[in-house]
């Protein structure tokens, strides 16, 4: 049986791998402009990490294996600065918030790849045109772009990858989103696979509603997940419950400044810490 990868998932709020394939045909005018990332096409590439951790990526897959167990660092942003506490980590996740207008990019993303190997899913707030610029100046194999990837295999447990916001939601310049018709192909990663998206499915009726009490998710992530028997998820948006691990759906918390909500709470900093074994996500140890 696959041995879990022990990693720390955040949403990055302060500043913020090679880039994706070509856009050509997945552009999306409108009062949102945004990239329909899933059709993009990945590079494909093999990294073998410390660890005996090997990330594989290929057309529209990712498979992440290890031999080994890890103990998960203490990651943290004060100022502008990337500190960093106890042994690094074999994985990173950062989902959303590394690629915002006016932000260092290239400094952010250079801190996380000298920590760890740094999977990367664009959020809906995200430009893409400052992330391509970022990744090209870094040209850095430890960051994996999941632009382009649909399925995200992690010790034999599939997570279905979804940029961006639905319809480009949230999209202040040229960002990843989400088209209808784009949804039978993120379905691909089976029944039984877990969520992996910057924003939440609106729950309407079912746990992830009850759980956080909120319902700022969308309507065509919960028909995702209906329709191709997706278990659990994990979410970066809304940030009402950021770091909260509930009943198999997690909410990140962000790694930076704090962030004041609609309704005038204060979140702090900070990372999840998870265990990703073949069974999906759990609270790590």
């Amino acid at each position: 049986m696959p041995r879990p990868v022990r990693a720390i998932v955040f949403g990055v709020l302060l500043s913020a791998c090679g880039t994706c394939g070509s856009c050509s045909g997945s552009e999306v005018e409108g009062d949102h402009p945004f990239v329909r990332c899933a059709q993009l096409e990945a590079d494909s590439q093999v990294l073998e990490a410390s660890g005996q951790l090997r990330v594989e990526v290929e057309e529209h897959t990712v498979e992440i294996t290890s031999a080994d167990e890890f103990v998960v660092a203490d990651v943290f942003a004060v100022g502008g600065a990337v500190s960093f506490e106890g042994e690094a980590p074999p994985l990173q996740i950062a989902l959303g918030g590394f690629a915002r207008q006016g932000n260092d990019a290239v400094a952010m993303l250079r801190a996380l790849s000298a920590r760890a190997p740094t999977l990367l899913l664009a959020g809906g707030e995200d430009d893409l045109d400052v992330l391509d610029a970022a990744l090209e100046e870094l040209d850095d194999e430890r960051l994996i772009d999941l632009r382009g990837i649909r399925v995200l295999t992690i010790a034999g447990h599939a997570y279905a990858v979804v940029a961006g916001a639905p319809a480009g939601r949230y999209a202040s310049a040229r960002g990843c989103g989400v088209a209808e018709e784009d949804l039978s192909d993120l379905a691909e990663a089976g029944e039984g696979a877990t969520l992996l998206s910057w924003a939440m499915p609106r729950g309407a009726e079912g746990d992830l509603d009850r759980a956080y009490g909120v319902n700022m998710g969308h309507p065509w992530l919960t028909r995702l997940v209906e329709d191709a028997g997706f278990v659990g998820g994990i979410h970066a948006w809304p940030r009402d419950g950021a770091g909260r691990f509930e009943e198999g759906v997690a909410v990140v918390p962000m790694l930076g400044q704090f962030v004041v909500t609609e309704h005038g709470s204060r979140i702090p900093s900070g990372v999840m810490r998870l265990r990703l074994g073949p069974a999906g996500p759990a609270a790590a140890e």
